[in-house]
């Protein structure tokens, strides 16, 4: 049994803290009833974790960025598994409600909460962090700075790192993941601003060319068990598994083709 296997989920030990974010997370219009406002690090703890624990030596005691942490679900797990996480965001009012989300789960010690402005300049020294998580991020940054903000990630990554980016709406699906309306990410990207937020995987990759896809290097093999412990059956792993074996010839991971896509990649080493 692995160490990760055995860390408890998160638990509410803050009641105090727990209220404070009922009564922030009302003031700022969202539902404390949602699952991606009080339920996220409950949703993250049965999705995300899964992927967090298989990467290779996992995550306990690595240095983590989450990047874009919204109300801090991903960098609270990250947390509850051991890694000692930083957590960024552009909005001050979601990094204010995700340090109170921290409190109320007894973690706040160990995250770093930072506000940055502008993510094509990040406060932090080269190859910083072992492990890099954008989830649901980098379809709201925009097309023309996207790139910059890729070098950025770049930059801070260290060497043989892994850069994990996840639940990110995919612009290949003839339907949008937020607006549900069809053929909006086929629009050109001129015509997309303001209707729609998705990215190609292939603009990630495109962005890190030197970065492995670690999805084609071993055949997905962390994806599948990660799909596998989330509930995924024997016999939908078996045809994802022979799935990915085809998909392999043509450099494509088979977490590249899902509508909210997953793309694990390594930097490689000095």
């Amino acid at each position: 049994m692995t160490r990760a296997s055995m860390v408890p989920p998160p638990a509410i030990t803050n009641l105090e803290a727990d209220r404070r974010f009922v009564r922030l997370a009302e003031s700022l219009g969202h539902r404390v009833a949602d699952k991606f406002v009080g339920g996220y690090v409950d949703y993250e703890w049965g999705k995300s974790r899964h992927l967090f624990e298989a990467l290779p030596g996992g995550v306990d005691g690595k240095q983590a960025l989450e990047f874009g942490c919204h109300i801090g679900a991903s960098a609270i797990v990250l947390a509850q598994l051991g890694a000692h996480v930083t957590a960024l965001d552009v909005a001050a009012h979601d990094l204010e409600l995700a340090r109170v989300n921290a409190q109320r789960y007894g973690l706040e010690d160990k995250i770093a909460f930072e506000h940055v402005i502008d993510t094509r300049t990040l406060p932090f020294p080269s190859a910083r962090f072992e492990l890099i998580t954008c989830n649901s991020v980098l379809e709201y940054v925009r097309p023309e700075e996207l790139g910059e903000v890729l070098r950025e990630i770049d930059r801070v990554m260290a060497p043989g790192g892994t850069l994990m980016v996840l639940g990110t709406s995919n612009r290949l699906w003839p339907r949008d993941v937020h607006t549900k309306r069809w053929l909006l990410n086929y629009l050109p990207e001129t015509w997309r601003a303001g209707r729609v937020r998705s990215v190609s995987p292939w603009r990630i990759k495109r962005g890190l060319p030197d970065y492995i896809d670690m999805g084609v290097l071993e055949g997905a093999t962390s994806f599948l068990e990660a799909k596998a412990k989330s509930g995924w059956g024997p016999a939908k792993v078996y045809a994802a598994s022979r799935a990915q074996a085809a998909l392999r010839h043509c450099n494509v991971s088979l977490g590249m083709l899902a509508h909210s896509f997953t793309l694990l990649m390594r930097k490689p080493s000095a």
